[in-house]
């Protein structure tokens, strides 16, 4: 008798326990039933593109998608409409500072990436005008940008009549442009410290671990990670390692030679800004200014090597499937320019196909499958098409014209 009432009394508690742990909050939008403890987590296919499986469910759940991972709740958009609501408000320009993300910002809420609050502001702020005072995206970085397209023909042109990859082909080359600026150094598209830290970045934006999307819900994960590496596959460890070595060594070499009136470079600039910063609360000051700089220049480094490389791969696999599309393209530019010279700013007017293919290839590719992770403390601004009043977000960006909202409960 007594069994039989601990049994029952085992089975009401398991009963409540799983219709409490997987209850949605008032207004949440349809989807799957999450599991308790994990969520929807493990019913997203690991093996198969994440924007094919939110469009199934919006097909089965409409437009606005509820969703858990672990006790985080998401909300999938996949309408463009909502897409563009939902970055109308304000609310949504903050960030998700995991316990990874702050090991890769070491160890605070630094950078311009993955960052937020007044510190990112500061220093989004700061880079953007020390940038383009240096030139970065005027037509005064068209003598650096050639200098890297020469050396991408001669390479190309050295590997004439063989098969080529475009993989890792770009990404110094867009790098140098950027790199230039900020340091006053260029590397050559050989250099094999530099196509290593490319190969490493690559594969860190590739595939993400399964451990590591747990490590980011469940501390429990994340602290096993930290305690016994060597029983998790950590890709984006060794990279940040080994270019954070490299940052420093710039870092400490323009600290040898850096002189006030006469800044070369970003790198110059920044290091008198923190020469002069006085107030504690500043992002610049002090050691937290040095540690701010060298997450800051990871960020450019990827932002750098990455992006703009995967869209000219694109541009190359899309000419290459529609080889009457190419013939156009080059049949504009020998009309236009000739074949003395490159293409230059100038002629942008003149070479409308061009420019319309290049709007086409941006179109069509897609860079980003799942974006950046933002967070939104919610007090009943947001509209309630978006998510519950109640709820704080972190937005993942579009793909494929897709937003992903994950929502917390406010405390």
């Amino acid at each position: 008798m007594i069994a039989t009432e601990i049994l029952v009394l085992i089975i009401t508690v398991l009963v409540f326990g799983y219709y409490f742990s997987t209850k949605k909050p008032k207004n949440f939008p349809p989807g799957p039933r999450p599991w308790p403890l994990f969520g929807n987590l493990f019913q997203l296919k690991q093996n198969q593109l994440r924007h094919e499986q939110f469009d199934a469910l919006g097909k089965k759940y409409g437009d606005i998608v509820g969703l858990y991972f672990g006790s985080k709740a998401m909300v999938i958009l996949n309408n463009p409409k909502h897409i563009k609501e939902a970055f109308a408000e304000h609310v949504f320009s903050g960030r998700d500072i995991s316990n990874l993300i702050k090991d890769r910002n070491l160890g605070g809420n630094r950078g311009v990436l993955l960052c937020d609050g007044p510190a990112w502001q500061e220093q989004r702020r700061f880079a953007l005008k020390s940038l383009r005072d240096f030139g970065f995206g005027k037509k005064s970085m068209e003598a650096i940008i050639m200098e890297e397209v020469n050396e991408l023909i001669a390479g190309f042109k050295s590997q004439h009549g063989t098969p080529v990859t475009t993989q890792n082909r770009f990404n110094i080359a867009v790098l140098n442009g950027l790199w230039a600026i900020m340091t006053g150094e260029r590397y050559s598209h050989d250099d094999p410290r530099l196509n290593h830290l490319i190969r490493g970045l690559t594969a860190t934006i590739a595939k993400r671990p399964l451990s590591s999307v747990l490590a980011d819900l469940f501390p429990i994960v994340y602290h096993m990670r930290k305690t016994f590496p060597s029983l998790f596959t950590i890709t984006g460890g060794v990279f940040q390692k080994e270019t954070y070595k490299l940052i420093g060594e710039t870092i400490k070499s323009h600290q040898e030679t850096v002189q006030e009136d006469s800044p070369r470079d970003f790198l110059d600039v920044y290091l008198n800004e923190v020469k002069k910063t006085k107030d504690p609360q500043s992002s610049f000051h002090g050691e937290d200014g040095i540690l701010s700089l060298r997450v800051t220049m990871l960020d450019l480094f990827v932002a750098g090597a990455e992006t703009t490389s995967t869209t000219l791969s694109w541009a190359f696999l899309i000419l290459a499937l529609h080889p009457e599309i190419q013939e156009k393209v080059h049949e504009e530019i020998k009309k236009v320019v000739g074949l003395s010279r490159h293409v230059s700013l100038t002629d942008r007017p003149d070479l409308p196909y061009l420019e319309a293919t290049d709007m086409e290839v941006l179109r069509y590719s897609s860079l980003v499958s799942t974006g950046q992770l933002k967070v939104v403390p919610v007090e009943g601004e947001v509209k309630p098409t978006l998510a519950p009043r109640t709820l704080s977000s972190i937005v993942l960006m579009p793909t494929e014209h897709k937003l992903v909202i994950l929502d917390r409960q406010v405390a």
